[in-house]
């Protein structure tokens, strides 16, 4: 349901994202893009303690990015930050002494706030997923077929409205007939179901 687009395609499935390095993906499901971020088998893994570990790795990656930039960057998980890439850095190394980014891994949601922030990547949806209000459950989620057996097809599990809590993938009934692009959310002005505590306060 994910696949990196050729140079001469142009994207129709539901999420479309360009990279600063200039390669092209698209995916009919909010968790594969994380396959092309992450690497393969990101939907396949079940544990969600991995899921984590893996979009933390991803965000020291910008990180380390941004240190090439002179760009003094943070990185929090839940649990708080995890990394500087202006600490106990050796040589001549000088960076822009301004403002320090913040990159959080909380969930999918707050990587990719910090992914659009940094312009490590653009990412465009036919459905609204990222950038806007969450819900507390699933049951209005264009995703989820009550029919089914509650089966989602952005998790590809059933029964899903009673195993997965906080879904960082909620989206609305609403689907457009064109790309929008998802936009960076200002710390200052988010709302609490959108980005957690620890983040909101920088």
């Amino acid at each position: 349901m994910a696949n990196w687009l050729e140079s001469t395609l142009q994207p129709t499935k539901l999420y479309y994202i360009k990279t600063i390095d200039g390669r092209r993906g698209e995916s009919d499901s909010a968790v594969e893009i994380f396959d092309l971020l992450c690497g393969s088998g990101y939907s396949d893994c079940e544990d969600r303690a991995t899921h984590l570990i893996m979009l933390s790795l991803l965000l020291k990656q910008v990180a380390m990015l941004l240190a090439q930039e002179e760009n003094m960057a943070d990185v929090y998980d839940g649990l708080g930050k995890i990394y500087s890439n202006y600490e106990k850095q050796e040589g001549e190394m000088k960076f822009n002494q301004e403002e320090i980014t913040v990159l959080d891994s909380w969930d999918e949601s707050t990587t990719i706030q910090s992914l659009i922030k940094t312009g490590y990547i653009e990412l465009y949806q036919k459905v609204l997923t990222f950038g806007g209000s969450k819900e507390d459950n699933c049951q209005n989620c264009i995703f989820r077929d009550a029919g089914k057996n509650d089966y989602c097809s952005t998790w590809n599990m059933f029964d899903v409205n009673n195993k997965v809590s906080g879904c960082p993938f909620w989206t609305g009934n609403t689907r457009y007939s064109d790309y929008k692009e998802v936009m960076a959310v200002s710390l200052e002005n988010t709302t609490q179901d959108i980005l957690p505590p620890h983040c909101r306060v920088h």
